[in-house]
């Protein structure tokens, strides 16, 4: 059986394709510039230090990562008003998986706040107890951070399973998707799991740039294309 995606769901469509690409810009800016480039690599006492002297900096990072997280929470219901017509309790099921992520991207938030206050504030502690805390911070964010790709990796292999069992959808950008999810998953994975993870490090950060670019933005630009597109059918899976 087939269903038209009517108006408010192509709506939806061009919505979901324009916070794509606003989080595009906000997600690599909070997490390759700000958090990789400013602060990855500093040990527990130069964390500190980078990040009194990059105040501004670290703020609009965590600006950025708000943005993505609101935008998120959005892309939820678009994304399932979209795929509905295919699976509704699976779509909503991978609607709630980003909902999910978005919430473990809010803790992972409160751990950069907290490493701001603790560097930006006067406080009666010694100066390495200050330096292990806001390190410490560090490390719980990131283990958060991980935890979160896993989830949305997870819930874009799904979508890819969507829109490569809903004829009426291209199905290069289902595969794509599972090519960005497995990514994700496999090096949030990685980190969570190995200990020897540097070992495998390039080889899995290629895999999630690739499917990144490959995936991501080939899904962000054929949201667009659903949006404009005269008519749109898809399959419902029986």
């Amino acid at each position: 059986m087939k269903t038209a995606l009517n108006s408010y769901a192509k709506r939806q469509a061009l919505l979901a394709g324009i916070a794509y690409v606003i989080i595009f810009f906000t997600a690599i800016f909070a997490n390759f510039y700000v958090l990789e480039g400013l602060f990855g690599r500093a040990d527990h006492h130069g964390l500190t230090a980078a990040i009194r002297t990059q105040v501004n900096m670290f703020q609009y990072g965590n600006a950025a990562f708000f943005i993505t997280m609101i935008l998120d929470v959005v892309l939820a219901w678009q994304l399932y008003i979209i795929t509905k017509g295919v699976d509704k309790e699976l779509s909503a099921f991978s609607g709630l998986l980003r909902l999910i992520y978005a919430a473990v991207l809010g803790i992972a938030l409160y751990h950069l706040s907290q490493m701001l206050f603790l560097a930006t504030t006067t406080l009666n502690i010694e100066t390495d107890t200050l330096d292990w805390l806001i390190f410490n911070h560090k490390l719980a964010f990131n283990k958060v951070w991980v935890t979160g790709l896993v989830l949305f990796g997870i819930h874009l292999m799904i979508y890819g399973f969507l829109f490569i069992k809903g004829t009426g959808f291209s199905s290069w950008i289902g595969y794509g998707l599972l090519l960005a999810g497995s990514g994700y998953i496999a090096d949030g994975a990685g980190q969570l799991i190995l200990a020897n993870y540097e070992a495998y490090a390039y080889i899995l950060d290629t895999w999630v740039l690739i499917g990144g670019v490959t995936g991501e933005m080939a899904f962000m630009v054929y949201l667009f294309i659903l949006a404009f597109r005269k008519e749109v059918s898809v399959s419902v899976i029986e």
